[in-house]
């Protein structure tokens, strides 16, 4: 190290200098800058008084410092710039912060542009004005600074360090498309939310059910399904992961596999009134086990006595059973509760097996007008009954 010529130094300084952008490092620079040349020429003056014949040398010293001496004063007025920069974009973000903590969002608004002028690429601002104009219900111009913000943060070297800024905006995202009802938008802003949050902490449980519940609504059940896996994974007693994993079964028709992850989920947590309810359903749909059903929906009413789709569970399993009386009793109450075109179809056929074909057919019909799809097994049953 101690052979390092100055020339080496000062090439060396020279490019920390202008690869900092920050007025502390360029101070530290000049400071280890100086140090060092002092120590360099004091030992070089050393040498000369030792050896005068070579007095001349001395001269090689001189445009070295001279460029040090040039270099400090053609930056430091940048410096001096720059710092009356930043101080003015800092009083104007502060100021901001005042007026919209004093709920002036007006005010507030108008300084965080002023911010901005000095330092558009800045995404703190963004966000910050964003969050304002969401108070103000601006929702498109909030959508507008938000993605700045999403923008220029991608452009910053240290983003893998604070992704938590990401996961920050995009989920005001999801919350601003929610509010204009764009729920498409909305569902895949929390996706980028929640999986920038899982790379922050991937063994987060919660997290992991969040996102794994955007995959159910928008339909992507092999996703949610390992994400589910993934996450019975890390605690194999999570009653919950096991529920939402029969259901994907339910959804897919595999039953059999629906009705293990059911009991499992309730093996880890007996009171589960929706565990309860579809694995009763599940039941009377293959008209098996009815009576333990019937205690299983019992038992869920206990905890919802006004669930419609647990006292449908209930009368279904009483049209299973041949009970059509008591069926019909409870599937008119859950049809007062919720309207579903299931739960009319249940009602259909019970006043049907009671001989009341107009009943069964009235709510045959309102099974068809409730339900979005085309069903052809119920438009079978009208044609039939005519």
């Amino acid at each position: 190290m101690r052979r390092i010529g100055l020339s080496l130094y000062c090439k060396f300084y020279k490019s920390c200098f202008f690869a900092s952008e920050e007025l502390s490092s360029k101070i530290q620079i000049f400071y280890f800058l100086g140090k060092r040349l002092f120590y360099i020429s004091k030992r070089y003056i050393s040498n000369l008084i030792l050896n005068r014949d070579k007095i001349g040398g001395i001269y090689k010293l001189i445009p070295i410092l001279f460029f040090v001496f040039l270099v400090f004063i053609l930056n430091i007025s940048n410096l001096e710039a720059r710092e009356k920069t930043l101080a003015r974009i800092l009083s104007h973000y502060i100021k901001a912060g005042i007026a919209e903590r004093l709920n002036q969002l007006d005010s507030a608004v108008r300084e965080y542009k002023t911010a901005l002028r000095g330092d558009y690429s800045s995404p703190y601002i963004h966000l910050r004005l964003a969050i304002v104009l969401l108070k103000q219900n601006e929702l498109t111009r909030a959508i507008e600074e938000l993605r700045l913000a999403i923008k220029y943060y991608d452009g910053l070297s240290d983003v893998s360090a604070q992704k938590s800024f990401l996961v920050e905006t995009h989920t005001l995202l999801a919350l601003v498309y929610s509010l204009q009802g764009d729920l498409d938008k909305a569902t895949a802003e929390y996706e980028t939310a929640l999986q920038g949050a899982l790379a922050i902490d991937p063994q987060n449980i919660r997290i992991h059910k969040s996102l794994a519940q955007v995959y159910l609504r928008k339909g992507e059940l092999s996703n949610a399904e390992r994400t589910y896996r993934f996450i019975l994974d890390l605690s194999h007693n999570d009653a919950e992961s096991h529920f939402f994993l029969g259901t994907i079964y339910e959804e897919q028709n595999k039953r059999k596999e629906a009705i293990e992850e059911f009991k499992k989920a309730l093996k880890y947590k007996p009171e589960y009134p929706d565990a309860l309810n579809s694995l009763g359903y599940i039941y009377a749909e293959e008209s098996i086990n009815l009576e333990e059903a019937e205690q299983m929906l019992r038992k869920a009413l206990q905890y919802d006595p006004n669930n419609g789709a647990y006292i449908d569970s209930l009368g279904w399993i009483y049209f299973k059973q041949g009970e059509y009386d008591k069926a019909v009793q409870e599937l008119e109450r859950a049809s007062r509760l919720l309207p579903d075109p299931v739960i009319y179809e249940h009602l259909g056929d019970a006043y049907f097996k009671q001989g009341d074909v107009d009943r069964a057919r009235e709510n045959w019909q309102k099974s068809l007008e409730v339900d979005s799809q085309k069903n052809i097994r119920i438009e079978k049953k009208l044609e039939e009954s005519e």
